[in-house]
């Protein structure tokens, strides 16, 4: 959201990028369940996010792949900040509509 209202017309950039910037640390990219190193990206970001106040909370903006997790399900990171863990059934219905072009 920082970024965002930072850069209002840029889009988003990687999350690497991000962390260049300094908008988050390595450590926030890596997820803790994945095994990956720290600054390792564990996540997907979302392209297609509406980085805005008005993407809503539905919006997601990165979520983690099942292999996080053991193929039990993963995490999702919305607009207003919230965190949630999707089984796997919930998980991939989300990205699915994600890939639709859904929040």
């Amino acid at each position: 959201m920082i970024y965002a209202n930072d850069y209002p017309d840029q889009g988003l950039p990687t999350l690497q990028r991000l962390v260049e910037l300094e908008y988050v640390t390595p450590k926030q990219i890596t997820c803790p369940s994945s095994g990956d190193q720290p600054g390792d990206c564990s996540y997907i970001l979302v392209l297609n996010a509406q980085m805005s106040l008005e993407g809503g909370a539905n919006t997601v903006v990165l979520y983690g792949p099942l292999e996080n997790h053991g193929d039990e399900g993963g995490n999702f990171l919305f607009a207003d900040g919230h965190v949630t863990f999707e089984r796997k059934q919930a998980y991939k219905e989300l990205v699915q509509s994600i890939k639709r072009g859904g929040p």
